[in-house]
């Protein structure tokens, strides 16, 4: 399993790919309905690293998001997994293998919510500088993080 590490400034955690790819490319859909011209690059930018089969190098460039937008980028990831949340449909094999997500070669199984509601508390975590790991620490291994939040995964 293909695993990115997802960062600011060199502190994150590292996410297997297939969740990753997923979670990027719903919230680059809560993003394209913006007004705000930083937040539709952001998702046109955040749709080709969902789609482009970029297996243990996936870049979510948040590094590149001012400091004064991350709060914001918090809400629209909020929308973005309410709206994961209230749709199961959305996270079932049928939808993510028609998305050419992972390059699309059409491997996606249904995803567990749980799943995707760990790489949401992270991604928040992160942006909002209560989680952050150097690279090698084991806190950062998905196997940590999703055990946590998802016993019996």
């Amino acid at each position: 399993m293909a695993t990115s590490f997802v960062e600011i400034g060199g502190r994150g955690f590292w996410v297997p790919d297939h969740v990753l790819e997923v979670w990027l490319y719903a919230l680059g859909e809560a993003l394209s309905a913006s007004d705000e011209s930083w937040a539709r690059e952001y998702a046109e930018y955040l749709s080709r690293q969902a789609t482009a089969r970029m297996h243990g190098c996936i870049d979510c460039r948040l590094d590149a998001v001012p400091v004064a937008r991350r709060e914001e980028l918090v809400a629209v990831a909020c929308r973005a997994v309410e709206g994961l949340r209230n749709n199961p449909y959305l996270l079932s094999a049928e939808r993510l293998n028609g998305l050419g997500l992972g390059g699309g070669d059409g491997t996606y199984a249904d995803l567990p919510q749980a799943i995707v509601d760990a790489c949401y508390e992270m991604f928040v975590g992160l942006l909002k500088g209560r989680v952050g790991w150097d690279a090698g620490d084991k806190r950062a291994l998905p196997a940590t993080w999703i055990a946590a939040a998802c016993p019996g995964t």
